[in-house]
């Protein structure tokens, strides 16, 4: 028994030693974007009839018009880079 662990001590000590594989630095991706231009475009399109219209109440209408200032800057924001993004991709 203690034969055994005399054994299992030194084979434990005899295992090599791992080594770590640097690796470089990953190159950044960027995700496309979420909306395209032209999506954006038709959103805009379809809340500013919505909100110029007399259909909804000014609950609504508070709240349309929020989303429609929202969808604007994203659109000039995604107007405004230029990294090129490619859909198709």
């Amino acid at each position: 028994m203690i034969l055994s662990l005399i054994l299992i001590v030194f084979a434990a000590g005899c295992v090599p030693e791992t080594k770590k594989v640097e690796m470089g630095p990953k190159t950044a991706l960027r995700p496309p974007p979420p909306l395209s231009v032209e999506t954006l475009d038709k959103k805009i399109a379809y809340l500013t009839t919505k909100v110029e219209g007399q259909e909804l109440d000014p609950e609504d209408k508070a709240v349309a018009s929020d989303l429609l200032a929202t969808y604007k800057t994203i659109r000039s924001y995604l107007q405004d880079q230029s990294s090129g993004y490619d859909e198709k991709k």
